[in-house]
């Protein structure tokens, strides 16, 4: 009887040794399993890296390329625009002139506003500054010449009266490109 309990605790502890070493087996084939897909997750997170960082330097390639492009295309439409912008001359004569019958001085104007450019002048007036005696700020009076036609002019005759004696005078003309 002895002999059936001594060979019964043999094959306890063989059943426990051989669990134990199944266990830790299999305890070792996930620890090895869990490293090799660790690893591979690791490379293709790698590889992931790399292609994103290549792309973002692709994505900042484009990003100046599109940048060039538009200042480009900036460029050229501001050229090709700068064809069709009225360009104004003058060809005007002046003269401090007396009016007896209103007992003051007045600015007669005469001559021509040209329009040089290829564009259209719209709303072109001509601003004319008159300076008179005891003042510091001139007296402003705006005339109005329309729309001047590209490669024509407006003639202009016209007196500008003004209070005071009249010193020295200015004259610009200017107009916008659109109505």
């Amino acid at each position: 009887m002895n002999f059936n309990v001594a060979r019964g605790n043999d094959l306890k502890k063989q059943i426990w040794i051989s669990v134990s070493l199944i266990s830790l087996l299999f305890i070792f084939s996930i620890a090895i399993a869990v490293t090799v897909v660790d690893q591979r997750l690791k490379e293709e997170l790698t590889d992931k890296k790399e292609k994103l960082l290549s792309l973002q330097q692709e994505y900042s390639s484009l990003q100046q390329n599109y940048a060039v492009l538009q200042q480009n295309f900036t460029d050229q439409q501001h050229q090709f625009m700068g064809i069709f912008t009225p360009s104004l001359e003058t060809k005007l004569g002046a003269k401090v002139l007396y009016d007896a019958k209103k007992g003051e001085n007045y600015l007669w104007m005469t001559g021509e506003v040209y329009n040089r450019g290829y564009g259209m002048a719209f709303n072109s007036v001509l601003d004319v500054k008159i300076f008179v005696a005891n003042s510091t700020v001139p007296v402003v009076s705006v005339y109005s010449l329309g729309d001047i036609d590209a490669h024509n002019f407006r003639t202009i005759k016209h007196p500008f009266y003004f209070d005071g004696k009249i010193e020295r005078w200015e004259i610009k003309v200017d107009c916008s490109m659109a109505k």
